[in-house]
C-alpha cells in the first residue's frame, strides 16, 4: 500500500513542482544556521544559502572541514600518480560553487586556478572573496578555458547529476583541455554508492550507468551512478585510468577515478 507521504511525493513530482518544493527545503535548511560565519583563520564564509546548495546543509563547521578534507585527499591522489596541485602550473575546478574546495589551494596554486560552473550566484560570491579566475559555463556547452591547457583538474560530484549522453561530451572536453600528461580527478557515484539509496537504477547493472529521479539535469535533483568500468569506456582513448578508489574508501563519500591525458 503506498503511504500518504509517497502519494505527495509522486503528485509533486508529476504537476512539475519538485523543483520548487526543492528550493523550499533549502530555504529551511539555511534557517537552522542564521547569521554570518567565518573560516577558522577568520576570511567570510558563503552565506548559510549556498552552503546548503553546495553540501546539502548550512552546518559552517562541516562546511570548512570537508571542503579542507577533501581537497587534501584530491592532491593526494593527484601527487601520487602525478602533478599535485601545488605542482601543476593551471588548475581547473569544475563545479567549483562558492570555492568550498579552491579555498584550501595554497596561495601559489590559487593564483593558478580557474573555476568553473553553471550557478551564476555561486561564482558571485567566489569572484568576490577568493583569488583565481572565474567563469560560468552552459550547461552541455564547451568549458570556457583554451584547448590543452590545464595540467590539473579535478571534478567533485559533478558526472553525478549529469544523464549519460551529457556526461560523454563533458568527458571529451575534458580532454580537450588537458595537456599530454594532465591529469582529471573524477569523482562519481559507484555501486556501493547506489546501494546505500535503496535499489539501484535498473540500467546500472545491465548498462553501466543510471538515473534516479531523472529531473533538472546538471541540479541535485538529478542523481546519476556509472561503474568505473564504464567510466572508462565513456572517457574514451585519450584519457587513460591510472587510479580509482570506491566511495567506501573515501573521506568525500564518492569514489574516485584519476585519468591522463595521452
Amino acid at each position: 500500500m503506498i503511504s500518504p507521504r509517497s502519494l505527495v511525493r509522486r503528485l509533486i513530482w508529476a504537476l512539475g513542482l519538485e523543483g520548487l518544493r526543492f528550493r523550499l527545503w533549502e530555504i529551511g535548511a539555511a534557517r537552522a544556521h542564521p547569521g554570518a560565519a567565518r573560516f577558522p583563520d577568520g576570511k567570510p564564509m558563503p552565506p548559510a544559502i549556498l552552503r546548503v546548495m553546495v553540501v546539502g546543509n548550512a552546518d559552517p563547521d562541516y562546511f570548512a572541514s570537508s571542503g579542507q578534507n577533501t581537497l587534501a585527499e584530491f592532491d593526494a591522489l593527484l601527487s601520487a600518480t602525478g602533478l599535485g596541485l601545488g605542482q601543476a602550473r593551471t588548475i581547473l575546478d569544475i563545479g567549483c560553487g562558492c570555492g568550498r574546495l579552491a579555498r584550501w589551494l595554497p596561495p601559489e596554486a590559487a593564483d593558478r586556478l580557474i573555476g568553473v560552473d553553471i550557478n551564476a550566484r555561486l561564482l558571485a560570491w567566489s569572484r568576490r572573496h577568493l583569488p583565481g579566475a572565474w567563469r560560468r559555463v552552459e550547461l552541455g556547452a564547451p568549458l570556457p578555458v583554451a584547448d590543452a591547457s590545464i595540467e590539473a583538474l579535478y571534478a567533485c560530484s559533478v558526472i553525478t547529476h549529469l544523464r549519460e549522453s551529457t556526461a560523454a561530451d563533458w568527458l571529451a572536453d575534458l580532454s580537450r583541455v588537458l595537456t599530454p600528461g594532465g591529469q582529471a580527478l573524477i569523482t562519481f557515484h559507484d555501486l556501493v554508492h547506489a546501494a546505500r539509496g535503496g535499489t539501484p537504477p535498473p540500467t546500472l547493472a545491465a548498462e553501466g550507468y543510471g538515473v534516479r529521479f531523472d529531473s533538472h539535469e546538471g541540479s541535485n535533483l538529478l542523481s546519476a551512478y556509472v561503474t568505473a568500468e564504464r567510466l572508462a569506456e565513456l572517457a574514451g582513448p585519450d584519457l587513460t585510468l591510472v587510479t580509482h578508489r570506491s566511495s567506501s574508501e573515501t573521506f568525500c563519500g564518492q569514489a574516485i577515478a584519476v585519468f591522463r591525458k595521452v
